[in-house]
Formats: C-alpha cells, sequence, structure tokens
C-alpha cells in the first residue's frame, strides 16, 4: 500500500514536470528568441557606423623632395614636410551623429514591434493549441459514453429487443463521432507541434492550458496605445530637426596645417588655415530644404498610420466584444441541453417513448453547439493578441 503511494507521488511530480505553463514558455522562448538577438546586434553595429561616419578625418602627412642644382651654389637637396588636420567645431560632430542614431532608434522600435508581435503570436498559438486539446478531450469523452451506449444496443439486437435500422443508425453515428475524434486528435497534436517549433521548446513536455486568459466582454488596454509607433516618429522628427540645426551652422569646420621647408640653406616653418565658405553654395540650402519636407512627410505619414490603426482597433474591440457575448449566449445554451435536453431524450429513448433518430438529433444540436463554441473561443483568442499587437502593449495578466 505505501509503495504504491509513493509510485503515485512520482508518477504526479513527474507529470507537474513535464507540463509548461504559459509563462515558462514565454521565458524560454525570449531566451531563445534568434530575432531579439539580431535586432541587439544590428542596433550595436547601426551605432558603430554611426560613430565611424560622423568621426573627423585623419590628420593628413604630406611631404615632397627635390633635387636642386643652382648656377652659383652646388647641387642639393630640397624638401618639406607638413601636417593638416580639420576640425569640426559648433557641435557640427555631435549634431551629425543625432542626425544618424534618432533614424537607427526608430528603426530598432520598429523591430521590436516585430519581437511584440512574434511574443503575441505564441500567446495565441498556447490558447488556440489549449482549446484544440479541449475539443480532442471532450470528443474523446462523447465517443467513449456512446461507444458504451451502443455496446448495450448490441447485446439488445442480439436479444431482439431493438432493430437492425435502428442498430444501424447508432453504427452509423458511432463511426461519424469517432471520424471527428480522430480529427481533433490530429488538430491538436499539430498545432502543439507548433507551438513548440516557434518557441523553440521540447516538445516532450505537455501543455498545462490551467493559465488561458479568462473570456471577458472588455479587455484593459493602456490609454497610451501605439506608444511605440509614437516613440518612433518622435525619433524620427527629432533627426529632422538636428539635421536643420546642423545645416544653418554658418561656419562647421576649418583646416589647419603645419609645414616645414628645406630649401638650400634656408628654414622656413609654415601655419595655415582654410575655412569653407558655404555661402557660395547651395549645398547647406538644399540640406535645409530637404529635412523640412523629410519632416512633413513623416508627420503626414504618422497621421494616415493613426488613422488606419484607430479604424482597425475599433473594429478588433468591437469583433472581440461580439465574441465574448456569442460564447456567453453558447455556454447558456450549452447548459440548458447538458442539464435539461440531453437527460430528458435519453431517459425517453431508453424507456422506449423516442425513435433512436430523435435520441441522434438531440445529441447531434449538443455537439453543434459545442462545435460552434469551440470555433468562437478560438475566434476571440486570436483577435485578442491581434489587438494587443496592434496597440502595441503588452498584457498584464
Amino acid at each position: 500500500m505505501i509503495r504504491s503511494l509513493i509510485l503515485l507521488v512520482c508518477m504526479i511530480q513527474l507529470s507537474d514536470a513535464n507540463t509548461i505553463s504559459l509563462k515558462e514558455l514565454l521565458a524560454s522562448t525570449e531566451k531563445n528568441n534568434a530575432l531579439m538577438q539580431a535586432i541587439m546586434h544590428e542596433s550595436l553595429a547601426l551605432e558603430a557606423k554611426n560613430l565611424a561616419s560622423s568621426a573627423s578625418e585623419p590628420s593628413e602627412l604630406y611631404g615632397s623632395l627635390a633635387k636642386a642644382k643652382p648656377d652659383l651654389a652646388p647641387k642639393a637637396d630640397e624638401y618639406s614636410i607638413g601636417i593638416s588636420k580639420q576640425i569640426k567645431f559648433g557641435h557640427a560632430q555631435e549634431l551629425e551623429q543625432h542626425i544618424a542614431r534618432f533614424q537607427n532608434q526608430a528603426y530598432v522600435l520598429d523591430e521590436e514591434k516585430r519581437v511584440l508581435n512574434f511574443t503575441n503570436g505564441v500567446k495565441d498559438l498556447y490558447h488556440q493549441h489549449c482549446m484544440d486539446k479541449e475539443n480532442y478531450l471532450d470528443l474523446k469523452a462523447a465517443y467513449g459514453e456512446f461507444d458504451a451506449l451502443f455496446k448495450k444496443k448490441q447485446k439488445a439486437f442480439e436479444l431482439q429487443e431493438i432493430s437492425k435500422l435502428e442498430l444501424v443508425q447508432l453504427q452509423m453515428e458511432k463511426e461519424k463521432l469517432f471520424g471527428e475524434f480522430q480529427r481533433a486528435e490530429m488538430i491538436q497534436n499539430l498545432s502543439k507541434a507548433n507551438l513548440f517549433r516557434l518557441s523553440r521548446h521540447n516538445r516532450a513536455h505537455h501543455v498545462s492550458c490551467a493559465d488561458v486568459y479568462r473570456i471577458k466582454k472588455s479587455v484593459i488596454l493602456p490609454k497610451e496605445r501605439f506608444s511605440i509607433t509614437k516613440q518612433a516618429y518622435e525619433k524620427r522628427i527629432a533627426s529632422t530637426h538636428a539635421s536643420l540645426q546642423r545645416h544653418s551652422m554658418p561656419l562647421d569646420s576649418v583646416n589647419l596645417s603645419m609645414q616645414y621647408d628645406k630649401e638650400l640653406d634656408i628654414d622656413r616653418y609654415t601655419v595655415g588655415i582654410s575655412v569653407p565658405l558655404n555661402f557660395t553654395s547651395k549645398k547647406s540650402e538644399q540640406e535645409r530644404v530637404a529635412a523640412m519636407h523629410e519632416n512633413s512627410a513623416i508627420s503626414f505619414r504618422y497621421e494616415q498610420e493613426m488613422l488606419e490603426k484607430n479604424v482597425l482597433f475599433d473594429k478588433l474591440e468591437a469583433e472581440l466584444i461580439g465574441a465574448a457575448s456569442t460564447i456567453s449566449t453558447l455556454r447558456a445554451n450549452l447548459e440548458g441541453h447538458k442539464n435539461t435536453l440531453l437527460p430528458l431524450v435519453y431517459k425517453s429513448y431508453t424507456a422506449g417513448e423516442v425513435s433512436a433518430l430523435e435520441y441522434l438529433l438531440g445529441r447531434q444540436q449538443y455537439h453543434r453547439l459545442k462545435q460552434e463554441l469551440y470555433l468562437e473561443k478560438k475566434a476571440y483568442y486570436h483577435t485578442l493578441f491581434e489587438l494587443y499587437s496592434l496597440s502595441e502593449t503588452k498584457d498584464n495578466q
């Protein structure tokens, strides 16, 4: 007896160890997410490129060598050597870094939306599998109950208590139910495989499904929705402002040079400076024009994107409320069938008051309602995680 209890406890513990929850699955997904690793390295690469492109030009070392043959003096070597360096000032270098850095940060924020969408996709697959699993177990139980009834009716037929027609009707219903049960098993195995493949988790585990989100008509979302898109927009606008500031500078750099010349018996030291005359070129002016147009284009694009997002958000929210309402109605209908209609039909059938066909019609109606509920719940969860992805928020459930 004690040995049996110990064995039972060990089996329960082993079962729990092989069961994975949504939280554990998401932790595993985050740890093994190649997309997150790619974004991190891409962000570092973009920053390195930014620092490289905005860095000052290296100093230049130059020189020359000549042979001199003067008329009244012996031949001699002449040479010169010098160094030059461009020096940026007025925060020109810092502004150039800001221009690219803000654009890179906006790009990384857009990539973060992909990570959020991926996470919500994993959550959706988790819930889809749990619904498939629930449907499979329901059909398995229904098939087991009907198979037990069919065996009783087989004995009744052998005793000539029911007709051949009634037995054939029951057999056809049993075969139909078996086909649906097998199909449900295949679907739940496939959804589990897809879930573990996407999350890169060990397929030997069982899915808990004890932590599926509760179905409710209203989902609380932060007031500040589309926050990532807004942050990316602000970064792009900041980049255009930095560009305007950068190309409005009247003087952004000078070139300094120092040179030593050896000419026969003369030593010459030279210090030079060159200043770019920006007013003689329209380059800075056109850069400012480009920045202003880019600023307007970003603003208009953001306005259109927000309009489309809000329309889609309202649509998904309405679909979610509608699905929750339908689920509530279906559950009430199923309770009525399960607690009242089905027991009454079964009792009448076993008492010989109704035909097998009437009994089967009652069961089929109940089964149809269960399938509607199953599909509606899958649609609800799919819409829910679409809504989370669209609103760019992480749920707190």
